[in-house]
Formats: structure tokens, C-alpha cells, sequence
């Protein structure tokens, strides 16, 4: 029997015993706790940044005021120690842009990821400035923090009980800033 027959042998034992015993296959990135909304994150195990550094860029079409928010948002998460939005030029992973949707409740979103290895090597969030231009900066700085949340590995939190959690899935959260459980989500997405 040549080698080769035997390694694919052996992988489909491997692969049948995994099936039909139930044992769980072991993940090498898979987090020991991926939380909950009971314990207030969810962490993206298929897709996060994986780094406490990621660059990011904006697109042609976001003015002056955008950018102090956007910079405002990616500063919150600085301000975690856990991981870093920084501005960049040249190598990005990600990238801001403006568009109006007059028909869409939705003020912002993350979008056209991308990963390899399970860290996302590219991504968009794009703001509604039908939305956006009505209200204040601290709304808006708000808001890019809680899209970079996902950039960072954060699902959208549902439960009422998660209001006061950046990771709440609507604008009515509570808080303008990470707070302790989306710190602990970041550092496991970013492990």
C-alpha cells in the first residue's frame, strides 16, 4: 500500500470516528469561552481581528466632520489597552465610507469581510448619512466605536439585559464607550 492511500486511510477513520462517536474535533483558534448574551459578548470565532493593531482607511467621500468621529470612535477602543483602530494611508485591513439610504432604518453597518484563518483581513463599515447628519457627534462617535466592535470580533447583543453594552445591537444602548464586558470580548477575540 502506497503512503499516501494510508494517510487518506487514516484520515477517513479520523473523520468517522469524529462523525459517528460525537467526539468534538478540537478547533486551534476556537475560544475556550466565546460568551453570551448572558455574559454580555459574543465573539465572531470566524471572523476577528486576531491583533491588537489594525489600520484602517477612509474612502474619498468622507468629509471632515466624519473623520473626527470616526477617529473619536476608533480612540474608545484605544482607550481599552485591548486593541488599537489607527489611521492609516497605506496597508489597511479596513475602510469607512458615507452613503444615503433614506428607505433603511439602519445608521451604519460592517460589511464585505473577509477572512483567512479566522482574522479578518478585510473589511467596510459604511454610514448612513441620511441618519447620521441629524445627529450629534457623540451619537455618531458612538456608533463607529460599536462597528469597530465588530471589526474587533463582536457579535450584535439582542437581549434587553444588554442595553448598556456597546455590543447592543440597536442605537438605543446606554453608553458611548466599551464597558467591561465588551473589553472581556475583545481580549478574546483578539487572543
Amino acid at each position: 500500500m502506497h503512503k499516501k492511500t494510508k494517510t487518506i486511510i487514516i484520515s477517513f477513520a479520523v473523520f468517522l470516528s469524529v462523525l459517528f462517536l460525537g467526539i468534538n474535533p478540537v478547533y486551534a483558534h476556537y475560544p475556550s469561552n466565546p460568551g453570551s448574551e448572558t455574559e454580555g459578548y459574543i465573539v465572531d470565532i470566524w471572523n476577528h481581528a486576531g491583533t491588537s493593531v489594525v489600520n484602517y482607511g477612509l474612502d474619498s467621500n468622507i468629509t471632515t466632520s466624519y473623520k473626527n468621529f470616526i477617529l473619536d470612535g476608533a480612540q474608545k477602543w484605544k482607550n481599552t489597552g485591548v486593541i488599537t483602530f489607527n489611521y492609516a494611508t497605506s496597508f489597511r485591513t479596513g475602510s469607512f465610507l458615507r452613503y444615503t439610504d433614506s428607505s433603511s432604518d439602519t445608521v451604519a453597518a460592517f460589511y464585505d469581510y473577509q477572512s483567512s484563518n479566522y482574522h479578518l483581513y478585510h473589511w467596510k463599515i459604511k454610514l448612513n448619512t441620511h441618519h447620521m447628519d441629524g445627529r450629534g457627534s457623540t451619537a455618531n462617535a458612538t456608533t463607529v466605536a460599536h462597528e469597530l466592535g465588530h471589526a474587533t470580533g463582536l457579535n450584535d447583543l439582542y437581549s434587553f439585559a444588554n442595553t448598556g453594552k456597546l455590543m447592543y445591537g440597536y442605537s438605543s444602548r446606554t453608553v458611548t464607550y466599551p464597558v467591561a464586558s465588551d473589553i472581556s470580548g475583545a481580549k478574546v477575540a483578539n487572543h
